[in-house]
């Protein structure tokens, strides 16, 4: 079935470059560049304690975390006079995408390293063993993961979520894909959290809607074959959804097209992040993707976007400026820089000096409904909810096209919007 794009003329945004480009110098209006750059901080440091994957399956992830990580640090140091007069200390350690591993390290960073906020982790299995330490030690942490669990129930009073989570993002693209490509469908997921939570609300809201899932396919971990899950695929799906992530997505792309299913196929571009797209060109001509943030510049070109990737290092097409085939994870990368802005803005807005005002930051981010676009934000406006301590952000789908991501919908903000499940407002501040 051919992709309808009657929805652009509705309720979705589909965007020319140079409007972007538009909007985005005239938001800026010469701030980055004529104003007077501030004396260096020279107060006492805030620590800010990165705990990242640098080692084990979320290395690729780590690495690039890492860097953003530190490229906004020397930025706020650097041009914005550090968070409210005082420089930022960076600690890091390797979470080496172990749970044990990573709880300990959090521990190691509160404790020895004296770290007053955790930038947090990425993957679900690491995070998961974290908050509880965040909490035990009345400690600030954000969760630079998608994880649901952690805004329903699993977090706490002091962890906040500022990138998109897996029900926002599925929330954002369904009835787009209901509506372009089709009613029936097969799921293909990874067999651990991150699939169930999109195997789960992908169903849930496409039968809310009158879609219909067909077949629901996990795949181990660790599969290096994947025809016989594939093999699983209802012929009479529309289309495929998948969230395969992992070096296997190179054997799962390649026999999922000898396989000859010729319905659609939507994915999400984790399963194609830090990958050249060039290489698997031959295999994913007219696949669909999401994206959090585009990977190429032309599909949000804002003033925002390309300071934002002059300072981290990134060129137009996603990759390092000095190794073309470095390639960014483009659509994740950016929560650990929104991160470390939304500590800047609440300890300023705030009044935070040390942990002993943490009540005063955390009811101040949970009294904040939007954290504005800007260089803190170059993905675009995000909206705030305090119940759950979940943001939530604009959302793009893109095709592959000769090998290249060309966004072609820009979903709104609103799309994504879901009432939370839990209120943490409710549990005390220790």
């Amino acid at each position: 079935m051919s992709v309808k794009e009657s929805t652009s003329r509705r309720d979705y945004l589909k965007i020319g470059a140079g409007a972007a480009v538009a909007v985005g110098a005239a938001a800026v209006g010469g701030y980055l560049y004529t104003r007077p750059k501030p004396p260096p901080p020279e107060k006492n440091p805030i620590v800010i304690g990165l705990q990242a994957e640098l080692t084990g399956i979320g290395s690729l992830y780590g690495a690039w975390y890492q860097r953003v990580t530190q490229r906004g640090v020397d930025y706020i140091n650097s041009q914005l006079g550090g968070i409210a007069g005082r420089p930022i200390k960076l600690v890091m350690e390797d979470t080496a995408t172990d749970a044990a591993v990573g709880a300990r390290k959090v521990r190691k960073l509160i404790l020895d390293d004296k770290a007053d906020f955790i930038n947090g982790a990425l993957f679900s299995n690491v995070l998961l063993a974290s908050v509880p330490v965040a909490k035990e030690l009345k400690t600030i942490y954000f969760a630079n993961s998608e994880d649901y669990g952690i805004v329903s129930g699993e977090g706490n009073r002091y962890v906040f979520q500022i990138i998109t989570d897996v029900r926002a993002q599925v929330t954002s693209i369904v009835d787009w894909i209901l509506e372009n490509v089709g009613m029936k469908w097969s799921v293909i997921y990874p067999d651990y959290a991150f699939g169930y939570y999109h195997r789960d609300w992908f169903t849930t809201l496409v039968e809310e809607r009158g879609g219909k899932v067909l077949e629901r396919i996990p795949v181990p971990a660790d599969a290096s074959d994947f025809l016989p899950y594939i093999s699983r695929i209802d012929p009479e799906s529309d289309g495929v959804y998948h969230v395969l992530v992992g070096p296997g997505i190179f054997t799962f792309v390649k026999q999922l097209a000898q396989y000859g299913f010729e319905g659609e196929k939507f994915g999400f571009v984790d399963s194609i992040e830090g990958i050249d797209t060039e290489t698997i060109a031959d295999d994913t001509g007219g696949w669909w993707f999401w994206e959090a943030f585009p990977r190429r510049l032309n599909g949000y070109d804002t003033q925002y976007n390309r300071t934002y990737r002059e300072i981290i290092g990134v060129d137009e097409e996603g990759s390092a400026v000095e190794d073309k085939k470095n390639i960014s994870v483009f659509s994740h990368m950016h929560s650990v820089w929104e991160s470390l802005f939304t500590i800047k803005k609440c300890v300023e807005g705030s009044g935070w000096e040390s942990k002993a005002d943490n009540k005063k930051f955390i009811e101040y981010l949970e009294n904040t409904d939007k954290l504005d676009e800007g260089i803190g934000y170059p993905a675009g406006t995000k909206l705030f909810n305090g119940k759950n301590h979940q943001a939530f952000g604009q959302h793009f789908i893109s095709k592959m096209e000769s090998g290249k991501l060309n966004m072609k919908f820009r979903i709104p903000v609103d799309k994504s919007l879901y009432e939370p499940s839990v209120d943490y407002r409710q549990e005390p501040i220790d």
